[in-house]
């Protein structure tokens, strides 16, 4: 269930899901933003069942992370890039996955138009290009 915490859920269905779950021994995956203990639901029994289920948290991106999806997003693209100038890309975007595809595009598009090989300089520009648009 996407977005549990702001999709507007009946509370008692979501309880007799959980429970049908726990009793047909079937998984089901919660996303939210906040931890379901914080949700604002009034049905003690459900609040008692998310309390007891397992949370997992998934942060921002680190350096790595991002610099494999933007070599992913290249190498889809068939686009090479050099390490190091891929390595200036990522310590210079913010730290998300969005960020990371649009970065790619920017680039992606600045080579198309100038007809040049990505460089540090083209990847300066594109950079520089989308903060602008933004």
């Amino acid at each position: 269930m996407e977005d549990a915490d702001r999709a507007g859920f009946d509370e008692r269905t979501l309880f007799h899901l959980l429970n049908l779950a726990a009793e047909k021994r079937f998984s089901v995956l919660l996303t939210a933003r906040i931890s379901p203990n914080r949700w604002p639901f009034a049905l003690p029994d459900l609040l008692s069942r998310l309390s007891a289920v397992p949370v997992t948290e998934i942060g921002a991106p680190d350096e790595v992370l991002l610099r494999t999806v933007m070599l992913k997003h290249f190498s889809d693209r068939q686009l090479t890039i050099e390490p190091k100038v891929l390595e200036f890309l990522a310590v210079r975007i913010d730290r998300s996955l969005e960020a990371a595809a649009a970065a790619v595009e920017a680039v992606d598009q600045a080579a198309l138009r100038s007809g040049r090989k990505i460089s540090r300089q083209l990847v300066a520009e594109a950079l520089e290009r989308a903060a602008t648009i933004e």
